[in-house]
């Protein structure tokens, strides 16, 4: 990651985050809450403990009708190994299908 871009919005200097970024220095607690939100990810991405960088503000909008991401998620965790291997499926033919579309609409 490069420093620079960051500097101006980020709660910190150059310097600083180059540092964080060699190990040298670790943010404190309120400063790498504020990275994670310039960021728009979790700070458990940032601490490599997920690989999701989907922010989590979109864990609780709506996803499917009035379900939230974070309730689609635990009801697909509750499906049997058959019935998740079929949803799998279903998305990965329906997310295909979108990028033919996407393509074909293309110049």
């Amino acid at each position: 990651m490069d420093a620079a871009p960051i500097s101006g919005t980020a709660p910190c200097i150059i310097g600083t985050i180059s540092n964080y970024e060699t190990n040298i220095h670790h943010p404190d607690v309120e400063k790498f809450i504020d990275l994670a939100s310039l960021f728009g990810v979790s700070t458990d991405y940032l601490l490599g403990l997920c690989h999701s960088q989907v922010s989590p503000d979109h864990w609780n909008q709506p996803l499917l009708g009035s379900l939230s991401a974070g309730e689609v998620v635990k009801l697909i965790q509750t499906l049997p190994p058959k019935r998740k291997e079929a949803l799998s499926t279903i998305l990965y033919a329906f997310s295909a299908t979108q990028k033919q579309n996407k393509e074909g609409d293309e110049p």
